[in-house]
């Protein structure tokens, strides 16, 4: 970009997105560790704009001071209701705290959403074993809060991808 000059021919793309997103009443569960909350913001921005406060962010980083994306702004939203944001700092103490760690630790509230309120997750980044892992925290969620058996887990996690209330982007 640095050779590039003026009246240069730039080629280009735009490649759509695999999200469908939800009606506006139903909640949302976003989980966005480092650049992956990039296209999160935009949808919540949305979201909020509209007036759906049924938002909850899981935001992981490698330390807050350092990347902490858009975190002076999230912070503003969860102080004003619109947002219900739980982070993730990886680095910033001895061990190591991941998103999938902080599903764990709110699985009342992620079940209360999936299950009583319809939520829908929305997984965006895709960094070494973070999918996986957080599709493993959402399993133990649906196991210890819904008292599912593996099986049944397994049936319940098929069907929210199958009808688009677990999408990875």
């Amino acid at each position: 970009m640095q050779t590039w000059k003026f009246g240069d021919k730039i080629d280009f793309w735009i490649q759509r997105g695999t999200l469908v997103l939800p009606p506006n009443e139903i909640p949302v569960i976003l989980i966005g560790p480092g650049t992956g909350v990039a296209p999160i913001r935009s949808f919540l921005q949305d979201r909020i704009a509209q007036n759906i406060n049924e938002n909850v962010l899981f935001f992981g980083c490698r330390g807050k001071d350092k990347d902490f994306l858009y975190g002076d702004e999230f912070k503003c939203l969860d102080d004003q209701g619109k947002l219900k944001l739980i982070t993730a700092f990886s680095r910033d103490q001895t061990n190591k705290d991941y998103v999938q760690h902080k599903i764990l630790e709110k699985k009342e509230l992620v079940w209360n959403l999936l299950k009583d309120k319809n939520a829908i997750i929305i997984l965006s980044g895709n960094a070494k074993r973070m999918p996986e892992d957080v599709a493993d925290a959402l399993k133990t969620v649906c196991i210890k809060e819904g008292g599912m058996t593996e099986r049944e887990c397994e049936i319940f996690m098929h069907d929210l991808e199958i009808n688009k209330r677990f999408q990875q982007e």
